[in-house]
């Protein structure tokens, strides 16, 4: 009797040790499979393929069909250079802790000079230039920040006297101006040859006799606010559109720009100054439009063609020269 149950007992425990063991493999099976269903990627057809890549050059043909758009101008402001941009930047950081050198300019402006950049910071008139005596040859850059009304006369002048020749040499090549500029005073930026570029605020109503003599500027955008004009004589412009509002083109306004060939004169402008456009050799045509304008003498050279409303004015080489007032 004891054997029988030692035998029944002994192949009950082989049974469910074999039942154990078969759950056992099949649940590694199963995993094993579902591993080896997660690392299999079906490899796609060479229809499938050919499809996705025609239908990827679609889209790439769209694209390159599609016209640019074209950017809106930007009728506020005027983009500045990014020589400028870096300056305004530059300037910014400049204080009194870390400037080579600086003072006062006018009641309420301080000057700070700092790795060749000149900076104005206040409010009010521009009345005396001290960088003059030791740092004008050492300015590139000059940034005139808001609160400045006005820039003095010979503030930038830079030239020196070599014999009896006067040398340009200037170094200044960026001018800054603020929107609260008023008034820029004679001589301001003359002879700064090197500085080819400079956008007048609309603020500005009055300009100085030779402000920009011998600059490097080749174009001005007058302002609307100037009724006035003159100190725009600069040697490389080359045209010069007049705004409708300007009344007075003053003495020597044009003085001595050898380049330029065009000059358009609004019906407002009612009175030209001597010297207004003297020695400016490639100017052959002019027209001014108001039949009532007042020309002083020596306004245009000899060489230049000058129609006022419909009539052409004569030169008169044996009487008083131009014939125009009569």
């Amino acid at each position: 009797m004891k054997k029988k149950l030692v035998t029944f007992l002994t192949a009950t425990a082989m049974i469910l040790s074999l039942t154990a063991c078969g759950n056992a493999e099949n649940s590694s099976n199963d995993e094993q499979i579902e591993e080896t269903q997660q690392q299999v990627t079906v490899p796609e057809t060479e229809d499938a393929q050919e499809e996705e890549q025609t239908a990827e050059t679609e889209t790439v043909t769209e694209e390159l069909q599609q016209p640019e758009q074209e950017a809106e101008p930007n009728e506020t402001q005027p983009e500045l250079s990014s020589e400028n941009e870096q300056s305004i930047t530059k300037a910014a950081d400049i204080n009194d802790s870390n400037a080579e050198d600086q003072g006062t300019c006018g009641d309420d402006l301080r000057w700070y000079f700092a790795n060749n950049i000149l900076v104005i910071r206040g409010t009010g008139e521009m009345t005396e230039c001290p960088w003059q005596e030791n740092h004008i040859d050492d300015i590139y850059s000059v940034v005139i920040e808001d609160g400045c009304t006005s820039v003095c006369n010979g503030a930038f002048e830079d030239s020196i006297l070599f014999g009896d020749e006067i040398v340009f040499h200037s170094n200044i090549n960026s001018v800054i101006l603020p929107d609260t500029l008023v008034t820029i005073g004679e001589n301001a930026f003359k002879n700064c040859c090197n500085l080819t570029d400079i956008t007048l605020p609309d603020s500005i109503t009055t300009i100085g006799d030779s402000a920009f003599n011998s600059t490097g500027i080749t174009s001005f955008t007058i302002p609307a606010s100037m009724t006035c004009l003159s100190g725009l004589n600069a040697t490389a412009i080359t045209s010069i559109d007049i705004p409708n509002g300007v009344t007075k083109i003053g003495d020597s306004a044009f003085f001595y720009c050898t380049n330029l060939t065009s000059v358009t004169i609004p019906d407002s402008v009612t009175e030209i100054d001597s010297w207004a456009f003297i020695h400016c050799e490639n100017l052959t045509n002019v027209t001014i439009p108001n039949a009532d304008v007042i020309i002083e003498p020596v306004a245009f050279d000899d060489g230049t063609k000058v129609t006022i409303g419909d009539t052409e004015i004569e030169w008169d080489e044996d009487g008083d020269g131009w014939n125009w007032n009569k």
